[in-house]
């Protein structure tokens, strides 16, 4: 079984000398963590930083393995994060929120596009918490704790 959609990176894990246990959020799939083999790798690091966004692809024997990513790079939201301390707060708060909220392998769009959109903006100041601050609302109504805040 095999799968391809883009994804976002919530968390990279060290997995032995050079692999990754990698966790991937994506609109259809949901979060979907495997092993990335070899991640660890001067050449494969910067593609599975926390934050980025990539053209993924999933596949395993059978559907109840933990199977392998690979990826191409699509958007380097965690290296746009750098220069901005309050960007890149934003961008591991959300990522370190999605990994501990959601449930593995249901599918996720609203989540996904909320996330994609603070990626998209988090190289603007003072764009991130504001974007961070909604997606966490959305967040919540998906998972059945919607908060009416007016």
């Amino acid at each position: 079984m095999e799968w391809e959609a883009p994804a976002i990176v919530l968390e990279t894990v060290l997995y032995g000398e050079g692999d990754f246990l990698v966790t991937l959020l994506t609109g259809e799939y949901g979060a979907w963590r495997a092993l990335v083999r070899g991640g660890a790798s001067r050449s494969k690091v910067a593609t599975w930083q926390v934050g980025n966004l990539l053209a993924a692809r999933w596949a395993a024997r059978l559907p109840e393995q933990l199977g392998f990513f690979t990826a191409e790079l699509v958007h380097p939201g965690a290296a746009l994060a750098m220069d901005n301390r309050l960007s890149l707060a934003v961008l591991n708060a959300a990522c370190a929120t999605a990994t501990g909220a959601l449930p593995e392998r249901e599918a996720q769009p609203t989540c996904f596009a909320g996330l994609a959109r603070i990626l998209a903006g988090i190289a603007i100041e003072n764009a991130a918490l504001p974007a961070l601050i909604v997606w966490e609302l959305e967040l919540l109504r998906s998972l059945g704790f919607g908060l009416d805040l007016s």
